[in-house]
């Protein structure tokens, strides 16, 4: 069992540190405040500790993007995770990118239509703003919320300096 966690605090100094990394000056960037964290282990596990599995990971991919500004190296990626869980993209049906600044959400976006088409796409930091350390949890917790039981998801995220990954989980059936 892995006990992994996050916390994010709001402050005016994180938004104006976000906003001023970001060179987007006239865009100024909205943190948000949270504090979650994940429980992985296997469905054995859970069940003999009498937790509920709330997804099953289907598959994680990691990389580099030297470019760190094209969507060719994070489509590359996003297909690999599909090969990984021997997935077809059609079976995908919403990704939650990660990115906060317009540039990178743009790249990320482009990515997910290079593989994928038009698809549903969740938006953590449009909707909630920046969430700094506690970001990639947000995202899997509204990918989460926004799947039917059953239904696989991507959590794509894309760092400005080149770190790319993705994981495709499938929500828990009940």
């Amino acid at each position: 069992t892995l006990v992994t966690g996050c916390v994010e605090e709001r402050s005016a100094g994180n938004e104006a540190a976000s906003t001023a990394m970001s060179g987007e000056a006239n865009r100024p960037q909205t943190s948000v405040e949270g504090s979650l964290f994940v429980t992985l282990e296997s469905a054995a596990t859970a069940a003999e500790s009498g937790r509920k599995v709330l997804a099953e990971l289907c598959a994680v991919r990691s990389g580099f993007d030297p470019e760190a500004g094209s969507p060719d190296a994070l489509a590359a990626l996003l297909r690999d995770v599909l090969t990984d869980g021997d997935l077809a993209d059609e079976e995908i049906a919403a990704v939650s990118i990660s990115a906060t600044r317009l540039t990178e959400r743009e790249t990320e976006i482009a990515a997910v239509e290079v593989v994928f088409g038009m698809m549903a796409i969740i938006d953590v930091g449009e909707q909630l703003g920046n969430g700094g350390s506690a970001h990639n949890a947000l995202q899997l917790t509204a990918l989460l919320n926004a799947l039917a039981p059953g239904a696989l998801g991507l959590v794509v995220a894309r760092e400005r300096h080149g770190n790319i990954s993705a994981l495709v989980v499938r929500k828990a059936a009940s």
